[in-house]
C-alpha cells in the first residue's frame, strides 16, 4: 500500500472545513445548502484513510489528522440525514389555529414562545405538539452514528469524541449536586422554566442589537480583541439577556480561532472537536457575571449588579443542567430510540423541572455532536475565570497583562484532551462561582 502523505491529508482537509463551516451555516439559516461539502475531499474523508492513521503510531500529525477524518467522515455518510432536521426544523410548516392562526415551522414555534411573553405557554406548547418528526429523524441519526463508529472499528462515537473518562458520571453528579442551588419550585411550569433561562430579570444596559460593532464596543478600553481577525458567524438574535451571554460564548471561540497557530498544521492548529473553543467561550459568557464588567461596559449600579447577577447565575445553572441532560441524552440515542425517549421523560424533567413529552426528545432541547465538549467547557472556562481573577483581578478583561497571557496562550496548539486533576478543580470553581451568584 502506498505510503500516506499527511501533509497533503492535512490541506485537504483545511479546504474543506472552510466548505463544511459554509454548509452548516447555511443549515442554521434555515437554507437548504448547494453541493456536497465533502464532494471534492472524498478520498480522505473514508474509512481507509481514518485506518491508515491509526498505523501510523510514530507521526505526530497522525492522532489529529485521525480525529479530522472520523468527523468529516460521520458527517459526509450523515450529510443527508443533518439536511433533513434542519428543514423539519426551519422550513417545514405546520398549520395553527393558536396562538395565532397560520402555517409555522417549528423553529418559529420556538423563537414565538422566546419573543413573545404573554405568549410563552401557548408556542411551547404548539413546539411541544409539533416534535415528534423531528425526534424520529434525530434517533436515526444517533443510530447511524453508533453504527458508523462501529464500522470504523469503535466500540462508539466517543471513542475518538470523549475529551476525558467518566462524563456520564460526572454528568449525573452535576444534576444531583445543583440540585439545592436552584431555588425555586419542584415542579415549574415551561413559561417559569424558560424565563428563567432567558434571564429576564438581569435590567441593565445590554446592547439593543447584537451585531459584531456592539459586541466589540463591549471591549472597546481593552486590546483583548485588536487586530484579531474574529469570525464569530451569525449571532443570536436579541431576544433577551441571555442572548447576549450566548453571543459572547461565540465571540470566545472566534478568539481561540482567530488566534490559533499560523505555522502549524490545520489538524494540529485547530481542534476538530473544539475542546477549547469550548473553554474560551465560556470564560468570556461569564464576564457579564463579573461585576467590574457589569460597573464599567454595561453601567449597572451596585442594585442592579447584583440582581442581574443573580438572574444572569440562575441562567447558567439551567444551562449547566441542560449541558448535563445533554450528556446523558447522547448516551441514550446512541443505545436507541426506546432509551432516547426514556431518558428525556425522566432525566428531562429532573433537569429541568418541567414535564417533557418523551416524543420531544432531540426537538425540543436539541442535541449537539460536541456536547462533551460544551459540558467540559464549562468546567475548564469557569477554571479559567478564577485563575485570571486570582492572577489579576476581577476586572481582568482590561489588565494589559492578563490579555497578552490569554492572546500568547491562543498561539498555542489547543489541548485536546482535559485532565482529570484540572477537570474537577473546573467543577469546584464553576459550583462556587455558581453559588455566589445565586444566594
Amino acid at each position: 500500500m502506498e505510503q500516506l502523505d499527511v501533509l497533503a491529508v492535512d490541506r485537504e482537509l483545511r479546504r474543506c472545513s472552510e466548505r463544511w463551516i459554509g454548509f452548516r451555516r447555511a443549515l442554521k439559516r434555515g437554507e437548504t445548502p448547494l453541493g456536497d461539502p465533502f464532494r471534492a475531499s472524498r478520498s480522505v474523508c473514508g474509512r481507509a484513510t481514518f485506518q491508515q492513521l491509526g498505523e501510523l503510531a510514530s507521526d505526530p500529525v497522525a492522532p489529529a489528522l485521525r480525529r479530522w477524518v472520523y468527523r468529516f467522515t460521520e458527517q459526509r455518510l450523515n450529510q443527508s440525514w443533518l439536511v433533513t432536521i434542519a428543514e423539519q426544523r426551519r422550513q417545514e410548516l405546520h398549520s395553527l389555529s393558536e396562538p395565532e392562526q397560520g402555517r409555522f415551522s417549528f423553529r418559529e414555534m420556538q423563537l414565538g414562545a422566546l419573543r413573545h411573553s404573554a405568549l410563552r405557554s401557548e408556542w411551547s406548547a404548539q413546539a411541544l405538539k409539533h416534535a415528534a418528526t423531528i425526534h424520529q429523524s434525530v434517533a436515526e441519526l444517533w443510530a447511524r452514528r453508533q453504527e458508523i463508529a462501529v464500522r470504523l472499528s469503535l466500540s462508539s462515537p466517543d471513542a475518538m469524541w470523549a475529551p476525558v473518562g467518566g462524563l456520564y458520571e460526572l454528568a449525573d453528579e452535576w444534576l444531583r449536586v445543583t440540585e439545592d442551588l436552584w431555588q425555586t419550585k419542584p415542579e415549574l411550569p415551561l413559561r417559569s422554566w424558560l424565563e428563567q433561562a432567558l434571564a429576564t430579570e438581569a435590567e441593565v444596559e445590554w446592547p439593543s442589537r447584537l451585531t459584531p460593532r456592539s459586541m466589540l464596543n463591549l471591549f472597546a478600553e481593552s486590546r483583548l480583541l485588536e487586530s484579531l481577525e474574529l469570525d464569530p458567524g451569525p449571532l443570536p438574535e436579541t431576544l433577551a439577556p441571555a442572548s447576549t451571554v450566548r453571543a459572547l460564548a461565540r465571540l470566545g471561540a472566534a478568539f481561540r480561532d482567530a488566534g490559533a497557530p499560523r505555522d502549524q498544521p490545520f489538524s494540529i492548529a485547530h481542534d476538530a472537536f473544539g475542546l477549547e473553543r469550548r473553554c474560551y467561550g465560556v470564560l468570556f459568557a461569564l464576564l457579564p457575571m463579573n461585576r467590574e464588567f457589569l460597573r464599567r461596559r454595561l453601567a449597572a449600579s451596585k442594585p442592579a449588579s447584583a440582581s442581574a447577577r443573580r438572574a444572569l447565575g440562575v441562567s447558567l445553572l439551567i444551562e449547566t443542567r441542560v449541558a448535563a441532560l445533554r450528556v446523558l441524552l447522547r448516551r441514550a440515542a446512541l443505545r436507541g430510540e426506546k432509551a432516547f425517549k426514556e431518558t428525556f421523560e425522566a432525566d428531562g424533567y429532573r433537569a429541568c423541572r418541567t414535564p417533557l413529552p418523551a416524543h420531544a426528545a432531540g426537538a425540543f432541547i436539541q442535541l449537539h455532536q460536541d456536547d462533551l465538549q460544551r459540558f467540559v467547557g464549562l468546567f475548564l472556562g469557569a477554571l479559567r475565570q478564577r485563575e485570571l481573577v486570582e492572577a489579576h483581578d476581577e476586572d481582568w478583561f482590561r489588565n494589559p497583562r492578563a490579555i497578552d497571557q490569554l492572546r500568547s496562550e491562543a498561539a498555542l496548539p489547543p489541548e485536546f484532551h482535559a485532565s482529570e486533576q484540572r477537570l474537577e478543580l473546573g467543577r469546584s470553581a464553576l459550583f462556587e462561582w455558581l453559588r455566589e451568584a445565586v444566594d
